[in-house]
Parts: C-alpha cells; structure tokens; sequence
C-alpha cells in the first residue's frame, strides 16, 4: 500500500489549526482574520472592521479548521514589513545591522518582520518600493493591509502548478519597536515618488469649498506622474490634508479620493509617444539627455469660488453629492446647472410634466425634451 502523500511541503505532524495560529498572534498583539487554507486573497467585504484582536471572537471565527490566517495592521496593533526582494533588506543592514525582531519566511522566499506600533511607523504609513517595472520590492504594512500568519499556507510566486507552502518563523526574538533608522531608509526610497509630484503649488492652503477637489486634482497629479497606488495616495493625501486644507476633511473623504482615483489607468507619457523611435530604440544617450520638465513656474490651477454657491440648493444638493462620489470638478458640474437655471428664469427653458413618459422633462423652445430621471 503506497503512503499517502502530504500535498504541503515541510509538512509537520500535527499543526496548528486557525484557532490556535490565531491566539498565539493576538498574544503578539495582532489583529486576526481567516481566509481558505491554500488562498492569499480576502475576499470578504468589510475585512479591515471586522479582524479581531478579541480571542473569543477569533475562536468563534475559526472554529477547529485549518485556515490562513491573516495579521491586520492597526494603529494599536503590530504592523509587518515585508521584503520580496532581499537585496533591499541587505542594503539597510549592511549599513545599520542586522534588524533584531520577530521574523517570517514567506513561501516564495521573503521575510516578514514584524514590528510593536509606534507613533513614527503610523505617521509613516503604508509605503512601499517598487522596480522599473513597477513590481513590488518591499512593502510596510500598517494600516488595514496584511499578511499571511506563520502556519498558513501558499504557493511559492503564486504559482498553483507548485506545491502548497508554510509561511515559517525563522526568528522567535521579542517583538520591538522599528528602529528609527529603518523607518528613515523606507521613507527615503519612497520618497522618490513624492519629489516627482512635488511643486510650489503643494505649499497652497486650501479652505472649505475646494478641498475635495484641490486633494483629487492633486492625486490626479500623483497617478499619472508617479503611478502611485492606492496606499500612497492615501499616505501623501493624508499629509496635503494634514498641513494645507483649512479644516482637514474627514479621513474617509480622503480614502474614497484615493480609491477613487488609484482605479484611473495610468496613461504613457506623451515624450514617450512623440518620439520617432519606439521607446525601446531609444539609446541610453538619447534617453539620459532628455531634459527633466520644470514645472516651478507653472501656475497651479484656480479655485473656483465656491463659498458663492455653498448653501444654495443647486449647490447642496447637485454638486455637492456628485463631487463626494467622483473627481469632477465642482464647477463642471455647477455652470451648466446655473445656465440651465437662467435660462429657465428667461423663459427659453420650460421645466414640466412630460406625458408621454411619465416623467419631468426640461423642454426648450416647446420642442425638444431634455428628460430628468425624476418620477412624475
């Protein structure tokens, strides 16, 4: 009789199902949810709100399954920071040393540490690096971003045609803090997608009526010339709506603009396009010496006056629940309106029952209906 094979390498007997994976973590201080066993992906909605650092909730979560377990950052909870390129983690620790803390090996190779919370790793934010290609080298996950757990399992690079993985603790050191030095190095590599956003029109204080869309005319900016995802629009909003709106919007406004705007493709650059050559033919000469756009002197966009607007219908209940839920821009919306409006109030608009559908139409001229999805 042939043994029956175990289909997860470095199986051992016995392991830990979800519930125990999971008490072990809260121990650490960690936030826990659970996902299939042999899957990466959360696909629950409201995951953020509803990991849990409450051991009885988690252990009616779980059960006495065997699942992943997923390790949420929090403000008041560990946080992890993952290298998929270990070439980066040798850089810091050839200069500073070796970091001496809680450490996991992901399937593919990577390593996970795992850090206290602190006020500079919260004001730092969820950041990472990235290569030319725009895959990810490391990333610091902090705010409602996770992690498989030790004892979870995965494919090696995502590649199902490769057996099912633990994720291991290679280092069971007493959790610590980040040290400064490392949160200073990881600001510093994603800085470089800030400085290319970055002009004397950052420094605009921007009050009550503009703010909305000053920040998504800013991310906007941040996409296209940086291809930033969404975690950092979120951490570079957070910081233009910390030091320059006047009063800071509510973080979920400032979520949903960077959602919202993280969803838009990130367009090639007209440089690129104009060139008589495909990009790729371009020698490194040629691609060094084209110049860097100075935009320093180029004039930041006007803000439209809309303290002239606010607490007027049109603007309460037209523009303001169109801008909250997209990154048009306020005016866009409101001079069509006001011109309709006018020319209702001249008599070249006529705004009333259309028979024969049943709803509210705006006929101009008494011959051409223009109908308004309102029920008659």
């Amino acid at each position: 009789m042939n043994a029956q094979v175990n289909p997860i390498v470095g199986s051992i007997p016995n392991p830990p199902n979800a519930a125990q994976i999971a008490q072990r973590m809260i121990e650490m201080g960690a936030y826990v949810y659970f996902i299939p066993q042999g899957t990466k992906r959360c696909t629950v909605e409201g995951w953020p709100e509803l990991a849990t650092r409450d051991l009885t909730v988690a252990k009616a979560l779980a059960g006495d399954k065997h699942l992943n377990v997923i390790i949420v950052g929090k403000r008041d909870g560990l946080w992890v920071l993952e290298f998929d390129d270990v070439s980066v983690l040798e850089e810091y620790e050839k200069i500073h040393g070796r970091v001496e803390t809680y450490r996991v090996c992901s399937p593919s190779g990577g390593i996970h540490f795992y850090f206290l919370p602190s006020v500079a790793a919260w004001e730092m934010g969820n950041i990472q690096g990235e290569n030319e290609k725009g895959e990810e080298l490391w990333s610091a996950r902090i705010s409602d971003r996770y992690v498989l757990a030790p004892f979870s399992v995965a494919h090696p690079h995502n590649d199902e045609t490769q057996p099912l993985t633990y994720y291991v603790t290679t280092d069971k050191r007493p959790l610590i803090e980040a040290p400064v030095s490392l949160i200073e190095f990881l600001k510093q590599k994603a800085a470089k997608k800030i400085a290319k956003v970055a002009t004397d029109s950052d420094k605009t204080i921007v009050t009550e009526g503009g703010r909305n869309n000053g920040l998504t005319s800013r991310a906007g900016k941040a996409r296209q010339t940086a291809s930033m995802n969404e975690d950092e629009l979120l951490t570079y909003l957070r910081r233009l709506n910390s030091e320059q709106c006047q009063p800071s919007l509510p973080d979920a406004e400032v979520q949903a603009i960077a959602r919202s705007v993280a969803g838009y493709e990130v367009k090639q650059s007209d440089l690129v396009m104009n060139q008589a050559a495909p990009a790729a033919a371009l020698s490194t000469e040629v691609a060094l010496s084209i110049p860097e756009i100075d935009t320093s002197e180029v004039a930041s966009r006007p803000v439209f006056p809309y303290w002239a607007l606010e607490g007027t219908s049109l603007y309460e209940g037209l523009v303001k629940p169109a801008i909250a839920s997209s990154s048009k821009h306020a005016e866009f919306i409101a001079m069509p309106a006001i011109q309709t409006m006018m020319n209702y109030v001249s008599g070249r608009v006529r705004i009333g029952q259309h028979t024969n559908c049943g709803f509210r139409g705006m006929v101009i001229n008494d011959s051409r209906t223009i109908v308004i999805a309102i029920p008659g």
